[in-house]
């Protein structure tokens, strides 16, 4: 394994060499000393939280700075849902795992999810494989667009603020030690910026659960709700030990005012905000002042090309249901179509 991380960081310098490795102890402390990463599955117990199964599910794991870690929904049918009746406590303990998982920093992270592919009916493992066609008619569900805007948030706040995320900020949490039948949180903090997550874990009581976090920088009148459970209205009060209530399988996320959120994200350019660009049903829509938009599937084809010469108006470029790229004279967007 020493030869084998030589030769990837000889190539690149930060490369990432992640072990599977099931060795003992000692050889995994020195695979961690010598800048390895070591493998920490988490999945199942994590599906099983997800699934509602008490007595195999739980959440803990996913802090370590010499760990990467893994997890997946392992498809829609294991979380009971489906396309067009999605069981909300369930949606709920999902948004709930991405929130614990996406609020610990250090480590590296694999993160499978299906509700859009529905690789629940999709054959055999082996076929699923195969590029699967996402169904978008998914998102037409409240219960599953807010599951969407839950990972949206949580990637968002992770990107748009890395320094709280890279191992440098104060780190607290408690709970984690306990079993699914108590409720939990995160706490980052770095100079006056501050994040907290609280869990409600306890779905096996159906409780609503009020916890106190030893916040430093939070308080009720410096906050900003990142996302939450699905249909939550989550509450925080008090300064220093803030009081934060959640109801029963769910969870929420605070976070400073002066934290980046969901609404501070743009594209590249600074005059970003000048154009928008969204996936409509077999069409991008771009609204705004610009010399030329050009569209590009994932694959780098161009797939449509619009100009406005600098006037202001709405283009739409036809396509079939997919991701795009789509490069505004020198802003770069990501659209979904249906």
């Amino acid at each position: 394994m020493k030869v084998l991380h030589d030769v990837i960081t000889s190539v690149k310098a930060d490369g990432i060499h992640i072990n599977e490795l099931l060795g003992t102890t000692q050889e995994e402390n020195a695979n961690f000393a010598n800048g390895e990463i070591g493998w920490n599955n988490v999945n199942g117990a994590s599906v099983n939280y997800a699934i509602g199964n008490i007595n195999n599910g739980g959440t803990k794991g996913f802090y370590s700075p010499n760990w990467a870690w893994k997890i997946k929904d392992s498809g829609v049918s294991d979380l009971k849902y489906s396309s067009t009746t999605p069981k909300e406590s369930a949606i709920r303990r999902l948004g709930s795992v991405a929130g614990q998982m996406l609020l610990s920093p250090g480590a590296q992270m694999i993160w499978q999810f299906g509700e859009v592919a529905a690789d629940y009916k999709q054959g055999s493992d082996l076929e699923k494989l195969r590029a699967i066609a996402p169904l978008w008619n998914y998102f037409d569900n409240s219960v599953r667009a807010g599951l969407a805007e839950n990972y949206k948030a949580l990637c968002h706040l992770r990107l748009d603020n890395p320094e709280m995320f890279d191992g440098s900020a104060t780190y607290a949490a408690n709970g984690f030690s306990n079993s699914v039948t108590s409720p939990r949180y995160i706490c980052l903090t770095k100079g006056d910026k501050e994040i907290i997550g609280v869990f409600n874990t306890a779905y096996a009581a159906n409780r609503t659960a009020t916890v106190t976090v030893p916040a430093q920088r939070i308080s009720e009148s410096n906050y900003q709700l990142i996302t939450c459970g699905y249909k939550d209205t989550p509450t925080l009060t008090g300064s220093g030990n803030v009081k934060v209530t959640v109801m029963p399988n769910s969870f929420a996320v605070f976070a400073t005012k002066n934290i980046s959120g969901v609404e501070d994200v743009f594209a590249s350019d600074e005059d970003a905000d000048l154009v928008s660009v969204a996936g409509g049903y077999g069409e991008i829509i771009i609204n705004g002042a610009y010399n030329i938009a050009e569209a590009y599937d994932l694959q780098g084809r161009a797939v449509g090309i619009t100009s406005l010469g600098g006037g202001t108006s709405d283009s739409v470029i036809r396509v079939p249901a997919g991701i795009y790229i789509v490069r505004v004279d020198n802003t770069t967007h990501k659209v979904a179509v249906r």
